[in-house]
């Protein structure tokens, strides 16, 4: 998860707040393994913090699904950043939103 969250900053352009700053490793991702959840409720999560906001992705393994979500008060390229996304997991698959005010 984080080579995926480091490549995805760098494709749109953004900056990782240095991990000194944030104290811990920027981007963090951690596996969500409940005792009492099913299996295919697991999967990975991950954050990088940006000097332009966050991004959030979380992924169900067993699935194959992931769910990204970019949050930045600077323009990027949205649809070609979901494309992106897409060709880097290989997916045959996919629902693109964007939210902006």
């Amino acid at each position: 998860m984080n080579i995926f969250l480091t490549k995805l900053v760098k494709f749109i352009g953004m900056t990782v707040i240095p991990e000194h700053i944030v104290g811990q490793k920027n981007p963090h991702s951690f596996p969500f393994k409940p005792d009492s959840k099913p299996v295919e409720d697991h999967g990975v999560s991950g954050t990088v913090i940006l000097v332009e906001s966050h991004i959030a992705a979380h992924s169900w393994v067993d699935n194959k699904f992931l769910n990204v979500a970019i949050t930045s008060c600077k323009e990027y390229k949205d649809k070609m950043t979901a494309l992106w996304v897409v060709g880097y997991c290989k997916s045959k698959t996919y629902e693109f939103g964007s939210v902006k005010f």
